[in-house]
């Protein structure tokens, strides 16, 4: 087994989205080469931590943590070159933007529906004096 950064320490990764829930975690990390790659660590690597510390201001399923990674070895097949991502066309930044749109969306739906429940069951109109 191949081992990726070898015997260096990986960094904290703090807001980690998903980590809570993941069985596999991606790291951004490089090599001694200073190129960029994603290692993906099983959830239950030696020396991985995720810590339950993320307040999410209304984001309750976000599942985020921070991960702490100390001599954690990762097999080189589970290492993929992040850095060739961008050195011809391809469609990361697109894709990235649709998924951010459509939770976008699917925040502002969960909200007008939240809204629409609370108008309907909750609120209690009322007519200005003098208007009747």
């Amino acid at each position: 087994m191949h081992s990726f950064q070898n015997d260096h320490r990986l960094p904290v990764k703090h807001y980690s989205t998903g980590a809570l829930f993941a069985h596999w975690i991606p790291v951004l990390a490089r090599r001694e080469d200073r190129t960029l790659h994603v290692a993906y660590v099983p959830r239950d690597a030696p020396g991985l931590t995720v810590v339950d510390d993320w307040d999410g201001m209304g984001q309750r399923t976000t599942a985020s943590g921070t991960v702490r990674l100390e001599d954690v070895r990762v097999p080189e097949d589970r290492v993929v070159p992040h850095h060739l991502t961008f050195t011809g066309p391809q469609l990361h930044g697109a894709y990235a933007q649709l998924l951010h749109a459509a939770i976008d969306v699917g925040i502002a739906g969960g909200a007008l529906e939240e809204a629409l429940e609370f108008v309907r069951t909750k609120a209690r109109p009322w007519t200005p004096p003098g208007t009747t």
